[in-house]
């Protein structure tokens, strides 16, 4: 195995992709997108305000006592979820209200999706749902301040969340050779570009992926040799996705699609594939010019640019069409 076979993420990404066509649907469902569920209407007086919230409990607006003109019915539709949204879309009315106060709504998700995300309440404006000023987020919770009425749902505000430190190494890095000659080990990699997702026409999607080497050791001799111990190759890759991207009736559904294939939630899917992969024990000779190593197997060349620092090596790796690039930081055993 050669350094540039660590990851076929473009294989991975197809299999993940096909196995979700395979359970998409095209049925009635209530939770498909553009549908809303029977609105709900609930008195709200105007001195001395009130709450409206769905039949779950999910979405709340709290209405302060004189917020409002008169005493009003507001009414409550709920919507599935779009691909721009990780919660059911909520429509209040009447259409073109505002409130005298602010009124405080508060939507509930999923903290396991959320995980580190950066996520707020939003607004639907211009068609595009619009992050509200001031929204805060905290135990499952995303609340904000709202003065009229309108479409509102939670999106997230930064994608997924950045390693800096990654980010760091790869933008520092430079090919600075040094010395390979030793065994090594891979103790963790960042991709040099985004991973694009698998889901089509899906904006929110957030894409990452773990690899967890067993038994895989690479060894660079003196004499120019080089071999790389027989071992296994874990891929995880991870799609957390409204369930309106997924084309399917439910995230449990998506799973039934593929054994390997792993989905939970309800408005929003976390599905995870997962492929264990056998690397077989290879020999062949390496060479190194400045910052470029070549290492030939039985297969052509592969060139990487590198660098070693002490008992840490960086390392460029592509896939086998160059169409996906890693740094690897591998570490000296």
């Amino acid at each position: 195995m050669t350094l540039h076979k660590l990851t076929s993420l473009g294989l991975l990404l197809f299999a993940f992709s096909g196995a979700i066509a395979a359970c998409s649907s095209d049925s009635d469902d209530p939770a498909t997108p553009g549908q809303s569920s029977t609105p709900s209407t609930t008195r709200v007086s105007a001195k001395d305000g009130g709450t409206v919230t769905d039949a779950t409990g999910t979405v709340t607006l709290s209405i302060p006592a004189g917020a409002l003109a008169e005493d009003t019915d507001i009414t409550l539709a709920v919507g599935a979820a779009t691909s721009a949204t990780i919660a059911s879309v909520y429509d209040f009315g009447p259409d073109g209200l505002t409130f005298l106060t602010p009124a405080t709504l508060t939507i509930k998700v999923d903290a396991s999706t959320v995980g580190d995300k950066e996520v707020a309440v939003a607004i639907e404006e211009g068609g595009k749902f619009v992050a509200l000023a001031g929204s805060t987020y905290a135990d499952g919770v995303a609340t904000a301040k709202v003065e009229h009425f309108s479409k509102f749902s939670v999106v997230f505000v930064d994608g997924k969340a950045v390693d800096n430190a990654c980010e760091d190494a790869k933008a520092n890095f430079q090919a600075c050779g040094g010395d390979i000659k030793g065994t090594w080990v891979v103790e963790e990699f960042c991709y040099a570009g985004a991973i694009e997702g698998p889901l089509d026409d899906c904006a929110q999607q957030e894409v990452s992926l773990e690899l967890l080497h067993e038994g895989l050791e690479y060894t660079f001799g003196e004499d120019g040799t080089f071999s790389a111990t027989a071992g296994t190759e874990t891929q995880k890759l991870s799609v957390v996705a409204p369930l309106s991207c997924f084309g399917a009736p439910s995230c449990e559904s998506i799973s039934a699609s593929e054994e390997s294939l792993e989905c939970s939630g309800s408005d929003v899917c976390s599905c995870t594939k997962t492929e264990v992969k056998p690397r077989e024990a290879e020999q062949g000779t390496y060479t190194t010019d400045g910052g470029t190593l070549t290492i030939t197997t039985d297969d052509e060349p592969d060139v990487h640019e590198y660098c070693v620092q002490g008992d840490v090596a960086h390392v460029v790796v592509n896939d086998d069409d160059d169409q996906i690039s890693m740094l690897v930081r591998f570490k000296r055993k």
